[in-house]
Formats: structure tokens, C-alpha cells, sequence
């Protein structure tokens, strides 16, 4: 059963264990999380972690560059940000970047706009779907032996909805921090939507809504 989240303003933690684990989160004035992750293994067994790499591709080193996050605009612009800073966290634990995936973005992209169009908070959508029903139905795990998601969702307003808040509240929270540090994640998308997921918040304060898909999946990655 999904519990009401706290007030914006009330720094709390609510963990509950469903067919994935849930948390909802308010690490700080002016945004809220959740964080979920769920696996799927043919042999019962987690996937074998790899050693992690010494530095990042240069080509996310290039893409992470200020001229390189400049280039795009919008909402893009910060979505890119989220997918560095979650990188950069990763790299500080020695753990390999992840890398982008379009079938990931895709899932990323459509819970953030049905969480805004239809005013809810949660890893499961109003028609029911969860976290794996809505990655499957986006290509991700289509074909594949073996699969691991993970989820985390945010949304705040003004200072509370820039891409270093939203991954500094994720990463003072376990269930979330978990999400961005486990090394057996390979791939990521990440989508950010213009409005809060809940009615009555006013459009001058540029609310955003968030949603992090990372995922490890055998074999290789999705097909187009």
C-alpha cells in the first residue's frame, strides 16, 4: 500500500517492502524522492560484478564539459547534468560511468510525464504498471536473460529542482544513494518534466519532476 508522502518542508524517511523496495523521501526543503530497484536473475544469482574502471570514457569526459552541457538547452541541458553528477559520484567510488541507454530514457520520459499529467508519486503508475512493466514496455529488458532496474524520483521547486540538489538529496538517502553506487548498474536514462506530479503548485515556481532509470541487462543493451 503506498502511504502519503511527508510535507515538502519535513525531513523524513518512510520505507516499506513491497514487490520491489520503496522509499520516499524528503531529505530537504523544496524537493521529494523515492528510489526503487528490482532484479530479475535465471539462476536465482546476482549478476557477477566486474572490476571497476580507472577513469571515465573521454568521450564522457567531453560530453560532462562545460562547453559540452551548454550546447543543449532546456530540459535537456539539465538532464545531462543529472546523468554527470550521478557519474561523477560513481567515479568517486571507483565505479565505471554509466552509460546512456535510449530504451531507459524512453521508460524515464513517460513515467515523468504520466506522474505530472495525472498528479501522483510513485514507482507504480495509476494503472497500475511497476518499475519493471514499465521498463519492459519500453524495450529494456525485452529478449534478455537476465536484467537488474533501479529507480529514483524527484521532484522539487525553485532552488530545490536544479540538477546538483535533486542528486545531492538522493545521495543524503540511502535507498537512492544505493541506486547511484551499485556497480552492477550498467546503463542510464534520465528524464526531467516542467511541473510537479501533485495539483495546486503554482508555475511561477518552475517545478520540475524527475525520474532516474539505471539498469544492467544480459545480454548487452537493448535493441532499438
Amino acid at each position: 500500500m503506498a502511504r502519503a508522502a511527508p510535507p515538502i518542508t519535513l525531513v523524513a524517511l518512510i520505507a516499506a517492502c513491497l514487490v520491489l523496495a520503496l522509499a520516499l523521501v524528503a531529505p530537504a526543503a523544496g524537493a521529494r524522492h523515492a528510489g526503487a530497484n528490482q532484479r530479475n536473475s535465471p539462476t536465482g544469482k546476482p549478476a557477477r560484478r566486474r572490476a571497476p574502471a580507472a577513469k571515465p570514457a573521454r568521450r564522457h569526459v567531453r560530453r560532462c564539459s562545460p562547453a559540452g552541457i551548454r550546447r543543449l538547452r532546456g530540459t535537456s541541458r539539465i538532464e545531462r547534468r543529472v546523468r554527470c553528477l550521478v557519474n561523477k559520484r560513481r567515479a568517486a567510488a571507483r565505479l565505471r560511468p554509466l552509460r546512456y541507454d535510449l530504451c531507459l530514457d524512453r521508460a524515464a520520459e513517460r513515467h515523468a510525464r504520466d506522474m505530472v499529467r495525472r498528479h501522483y508519486f510513485a514507482h507504480t503508475s495509476r494503472a497500475g504498471r511497476d518499475l519493471a512493466q514499465r521498463v519492459r514496455a519500453a524495450g529494456y529488458v525485452k529478449r534478455a536473460r537476465g536484467w537488474r532496474l533501479g529507480e529514483n524520483l524527484a521532484w522539487g521547486s525553485g532552488g530545490g529542482s536544479s540538477a546538483r540538489s535533486i542528486v545531492s538529496g538522493w545521495m543524503r538517502s540511502a535507498p537512492h544513494r544505493a541506486n547511484i553506487l551499485t556497480g552492477g548498474f550498467r546503463d542510464i536514462g534520465v528524464a526531467v518534466v516542467r511541473g510537479a506530479p501533485v495539483e495546486g503548485r503554482s508555475a511561477s515556481s518552475r517545478p520540475a519532476t524527475f525520474v532516474v532509470e539505471f539498469g544492467a541487462r544480459q545480454p548487452g543493451r537493448c535493441r532499438r
